[in-house]
C-alpha cells in the first residue's frame, strides 16, 4: 500500500521530502511547493535555505539519444535544476534527487543514478 501511495504522489507532482533538523521530530512527507514550508525554503524567492531539506542520494541523468526535448521535465522540476536545449540538461548542484522528472518523462530518457552526496550539516 505504501508503494502505491508513493507512486500516486509522484504522478501528482508531489516531492518526497524529509526535514534536516536535529532538535525536532523527523518527518517524511509528500509535498507541493505552494503549501509546504520546507519546500518553500528552497523554491520561493527570498526564502532560500538550501539546507532545509536533505538531498536524496540520487541525481537525474539524461540519455541524450532518447531525449526528445519535449520539456515535460521543466514543468515537473520544482527546483529549477533542468534546462532544455537540444536535450534536457540537469544542473547537479540544484537537483534534489526527487525523481519527478524521471517518473513522467514520456520518452523514458531520464533515470536516477545513485550517488554519495556530501553530507550536509544538520541545522
Amino acid at each position: 500500500e505504501a508503494k502505491k501511495i508513493t507512486a500516486e504522489a509522484s504522478e501528482l507532482g508531489l516531492v518526497h521530502t524529509t526535514d534536516n533538523y536535529a532538535k525536532y521530530s523527523n518527518i517524511l512527507c509528500a509535498c507541493c511547493e505552494c503549501c509546504c514550508g520546507l519546500l518553500a525554503g528552497l523554491t520561493r524567492t527570498g526564502l532560500h535555505n538550501p539546507k532545509a531539506i536533505a538531498k536524496a542520494n540520487y541525481i537525474s541523468t539524461v540519455d541524450e539519444n532518447a531525449c526528445t526535448a519535449c520539456e515535460t521535465c521543466l514543468d515537473r522540476c520544482k527546483f529549477g535544476a533542468i534546462t532544455v536545449e537540444d536535450t534536457a540538461v540537469i544542473n547537479i548542484e540544484k537537483c534534489m534527487g526527487c525523481g519527478l522528472c524521471a517518473v513522467t518523462c514520456p520518452s523514458e530518457a531520464i533515470s536516477m543514478k545513485r550517488v554519495e552526496r556530501e553530507e550536509i550539516p544538520i541545522v
